[in-house]
């Protein structure tokens, strides 16, 4: 039998140390922005991969250090390997109040392409690259709609820890 690799992320899901969160933001309209809060807790470092989709070009940006007054409507995040019951120190939600954005770390565009009746059709996006988020910091994914009309987005976070 020939030998096996599986990748740092695998690892991790087998052992219990990764987790899925996932939101829909419906009918998001043009020139609007959502935002998904990630709070890293104290102690936390994770590894974050995330994934973007969209009905249509959409602007992508991650800022580090954010300021809320309030932290928005909390999401379940799910243990990848079900066997196991750890929480990964991550507490991530939606449509947060921010009151200083903190620093852009990172810009990226979805891009929608156009059918010949010039109708938007979707696209996807990794999260900029793949982050090691700093412990005791607030980071938010802002997804701006630039479609010319409205959209539906979607966003899955991966996450996963030592």
């Amino acid at each position: 039998m020939a030998d096996q690799t599986i990748s740092l992320g695998e690892t991790a899901m087998m052992a219990g140390r990764s987790w899925h969160v996932s939101h829909r933001f419906d009918a998001v309209a043009n020139d609007a922005t959502v935002n998904v809060l990630m709070n890293i807790d104290v102690g936390a470092k994770p590894f974050v991969v995330g994934d973007i989709e969209t009905e249509g070009k959409a602007y992508v940006e991650i800022y580090e250090g954010v300021t809320t007054s309030s932290d928005g409507t909390g999401l379940t995040s799910f243990n990848r390997n079900r066997n196991e019951v750890f929480t990964d120190g991550v507490v991530v939600s939606h449509t947060p109040t921010i009151t200083d954005s903190g620093t852009l770390i990172d810009t990226s565009m979805i891009a929608g392409g156009a059918t010949p009746g010039h109708r938007t059709i979707g696209g996807g996006s990794e999260v900029g690259a793949d982050w090691v988020f700093k412990s005791d910091t607030k980071y938010v994914i802002a997804i701006t709609n630039k479609s010319g009309s409205a959209i539906d987005i979607s966003v899955h976070l991966d996450t996963w820890q030592r």
